[in-house]
């Protein structure tokens, strides 16, 4: 077996290269689909940022609430027990469907 002059085995030399191939082929293909779809683009990222820019006022809102004496923390119901379950798989669902892929895959044509 041959070292290389990276001192890496060479199948990690390979894995690399083909990671920065696939990481360079879904940059062109994002690319690609902004410049053909402009406008489903743009309704996208302005619905992010909305939706963003409410959860940043529902956090700014709920630390106003909560620091100022008015929740009562050992009495919360069961309701709002299950409230907060459910929104907060809301929220992990936007941020994994939002930063665990740029776009979908989508066929070239």
């Amino acid at each position: 077996m041959t070292k290389s002059t990276t001192g890496k085995h060479p199948n990690q030399q390979q894995s690399s290269a083909a990671l920065a191939s696939n990481q360079l082929t879904m940059y062109k293909r994002a690319v690609r689909f902004v410049r053909q779809h402009p406008t489903k683009t743009l309704l996208h990222s302005l619905t992010t940022l909305t939706i963003l820019t409410f959860i940043g006022l529902e956090l700014y809102f709920f630390n106003e609430v909560f620091t100022d004496g008015l929740v009562d923390f050992k009495g919360w119901g069961f309701g709002q027990i299950v409230g907060i379950t459910i929104w907060i798989s809301v929220f992990t669902e936007l941020a994994y469907l939002e930063w665990s892929q740029p776009y979908p895959s989508l066929p070239y044509t």
